[in-house]
Parts: structure tokens; sequence; C-alpha cells
């Protein structure tokens, strides 16, 4: 919910608040519950992009420890989980945001967009990969840049998911025209660069 609001927003801090509150209380009550910890993870990353953004670089650096810490221990206790897609998505992101193996998280990323795979893991997997094969994620300069394979993303997003707030993002990154369904600007924005070097 709170990633349909700006990061930074009222809105999306005082869910995200109310989201890291409802882990740490999940962690706390079962330490070895890796959806727990993997959504503390999100919860972290998301509270470090709008403090980012609003110039709080220290404060945004110790949530990404945060984030990290969570996702290693996400990671350690992924096999109590019994939905392959969401250890796959786990791994992914942990290959991609702590052990900066983006060729690793790239694979798992894939593997999430095939149709044998729930609706939602698809959607996730698409814009994951639109983003890194765009250069964003601390993709840049790396071979898994390609603007073809990141176009190809985007539009199964668009096409498949026009109602997500993937696709709307994506619609106002491109700025996307509804009365000629065609975009007026041709490149997604690395959002995300900055912050996954910290």
């Amino acid at each position: 919910q709170a990633l349909a609001y700006e990061a930074g927003s009222k809105d999306a801090s005082d869910l995200l608040g109310t989201a890291m509150r409802a882990s740490q209380n999940a962690v706390t009550a079962e330490p070895r519950n890796a959806l727990a910890h993997w959504l503390q993870a999100n919860v972290a990353y998301n509270q470090a992009a709008g403090l980012f953004r609003d110039g709080n670089l220290d404060q945004a650096k110790a949530k990404m420890q945060t984030m990290k810490a969570s996702l290693r221990e996400a990671v350690t206790h992924r096999q109590s989980i019994g939905m392959a897609n969401l250890v796959t998505e786990i791994e992914a992101d942990y290959y991609l945001l702590v052990q900066r193996e983006t060729d690793k998280a790239v694979q798992r990323y894939k593997t999430m967009t095939r149709q044998d795979q729930p609706l939602q893991t698809q959607l996730r997997g698409h814009w994951m990969l639109a983003g890194i094969h765009a250069g964003d994620w601390g993709a840049a300069g790396q071979p898994v840049v390609n603007s073809s394979k990141a176009r190809s993303h985007v539009i199964q997003i668009l096409a498949n998911w026009p109602d997500s707030p993937e696709a709307s993002l994506l619609k106002a990154w491109l700025r996307w025209d509804e009365t000629t369904e065609q975009t007026e600007f041709h490149y997604l924005p690395r959002v995300n660069r900055e912050l996954t070097d910290t």
C-alpha cells in the first residue's frame, strides 16, 4: 500500500511505519520467520529511499544497513518458507542488494517472470528486470545493462498489469500520452542508483 504513494510522503511514511512495527513484532515472536525478516528488509529499503530523497543521507545509510541485515536473516531462514516463488524472490533481492552479484540476481528475477509463477511474482520479476537492464539498482556499466531487454519488460508490465502502481510509475516516468498511446520520453530514470551505492 505504501508503494502507491511517493517515497517520503506522509501517507507512505505512516504506512511504512506501521509495516515496520508489524515486522519487528513478528521477528521478536519468531526470530526464524524468513517472511518477517524479508518484510522488514523491504520496509527499511523504502524508508531509506524516502530519507535519501529528503537529503537525510546518514539516516538513509542506517536504514540500508537494517535492510541488509534483515535480508541476510531472510536468506538464512528461507527454507522455512513453503512457497518456492517467495524463496526465489528473497534470494534475488539478497544477491542484488547485499552480495552485489547482479548476474545471480537477474537469473532469479527471470525465473519469477515464467508463466507458471503467480501473477504478482511475474510482475515483480518484470519490474526488477526492467530497472536492472536499464542500468538502475547499481547495474550501470555492467554487461546486464540492455535497453532492448529493459523495454521488453516495460512492455510486459504495461500490457499485462496496466492498472498496477508499477505501470502508473512507468507511465509517469516515460511521459505516457493516453491520447496517442505513445511515450514522450524513452528512458527510465535510475532512481535507485545512488541509494544502492550507499
